[in-house]
């Protein structure tokens, strides 16, 4: 560590969301007081009391030069990203980080010379980081900015451009090794939104958790009338949803939704930006419609069962007693033609025709005639 950092070196460290430290109420505290050590003490306290215990035993512990190291102050900045109408609760730190209302900044809208930036920057930077620096065709930039801006008609919100990075980053830089962006890779913008949310929850566990997902998100978190996002109480959702502990955390995780403390207690959920309202809704609308579409055939293919096969029964019982019938020649083709003959006299005799035809030949000629009209009201009232 000594080695690694020069102390007259800038750290930055960014804490994105952090709204969500307030949702564990018992560990606001701990946090703060490990970042006033940080931004103040240079090492921790407890750290330097326990090293000065162990320099009495052992005098040649530390040299002099990493003495010197340890008491100097380290060059370190915190970056807080809060939503604003959560800032009230960063007076909770502001006993161990008097200053940390000292600069506050609102992250409004980009403009579109803004959100240029945004997307090129980033992209060129050189480190350690999950892609390799990558460049935007000139074409490819302008239409992505074109489609955000709605050909500048609109601002562009911090979100939309997350998700449109992070996508290009994912599957046009890393997934194909390309360090150069062009559109005709990137493909439709439009479809990258309304895949979003889909492609998230393909992010959780089973196919049985995503199921309950996608009915949990499109059912309870949006008022359909206004097409808004509404929030819901835990219980409610462990009552309504089938959904766990668990699961709600994978969701949380996906940033598809987050969590707020309820001031009574416990949590409430919300989706994470109203710009997924759209999408889900097209999405709930597939899903209902794909279920309408299973249940349809499954009606279709029990009510043939129950149709086709008598119907085929009563065929074969005509056959069998129709000398030369079609399944008479198939097993003459096949046995000895005399043996076949003798076979078929034999089950004649028995009359089965007759007993199959007066037990199933009325109710088949119902279902014959009904079947068309009720394939026929399934199909058109789908």
């Amino acid at each position: 560590m000594h080695n690694a950092i020069d102390y007259k070196q800038n750290i930055l460290l960014v804490f994105d969301q952090f709204e969500e430290l307030f949702t564990y109420p018992q560990g606001v505290g701990e946090v703060a007081e490990s970042l006033a050590e940080l931004l103040y003490n240079r090492i921790p306290k407890s750290f330097q009391r326990m090293l000065r215990l162990k320099q009495r035993k052992s005098p040649d512990l530390l040299t002099d030069e990493q003495w010197e190291f340890i008491q100097k102050p380290l060059n370190l900045k915190l970056v807080f990203s809060i939503r604003s109408d959560k800032m009230s609760l960063l007076d909770g730190l502001s006993t161990q980080i008097p200053n940390i209302f000292r600069y506050c900044y609102e992250l409004k809208p980009l403009t579109r010379k803004q959100a240029e930036m945004a997307i090129i920057e980033p992209a060129k930077k050189q480190g350690v980081f999950n892609s390799a620096s990558f460049d935007y065709d000139p074409g490819t930039l302008e239409a992505i900015l074109n489609f955000l801006t709605q050909k500048d008609q609109r601002p562009i919100e911090s979100f939309q451009l997350q998700i449109l990075c992070q996508y290009i980053e994912e599957n046009v830089v890393i997934k194909n090794n390309n360090a150069l962006v062009k559109l005709s890779e990137v493909g439709d913008l439009a479809e990258i939104y309304r895949n979003y949310y889909g492609f998230s929850i393909n992010k959780l566990g089973s196919k049985e958790e995503q199921k309950l997902a996608k009915i949990f998100i499109e059912e309870g978190l949006i008022f359909d009338e206004e097409q808004r996002r509404i929030s819901m109480y835990e219980g409610q959702i462990y009552r309504d949803f089938d959904i766990n502990d668990d699961l709600l955390g994978k969701l949380v995780d996906t940033h598809l939704i987050r969590a707020e403390p309820h001031s009574s207690g416990g949590y409430m959920y919300e989706l994470s930006h109203d710009t997924l309202v759209a999408p889900i809704l097209k999405q709930r609308e597939q899903r209902q419609f794909e279920e309408r579409q299973g249940k349809r055939r499954k009606k279709i293919i029990r009510f043939l069962i129950i149709v086709v096969i008598p119907i085929f029964l009563l065929l074969i019982s005509f056959d069998l007693s129709s000398k030369g019938g079609f399944l008479e020649s198939i097993a003459q083709s096949l046995f000895d033609e005399k043996q076949v003959q003798k076979w078929f006299k034999e089950i004649r005799k028995r009359d089965w025709d007759n007993m199959i035809a007066a037990v199933i030949g009325i109710p088949i000629l119902v279902f014959s005639l009904l079947s068309p009209i009720y394939i026929i009201h399934e199909i058109v009232s789908g």
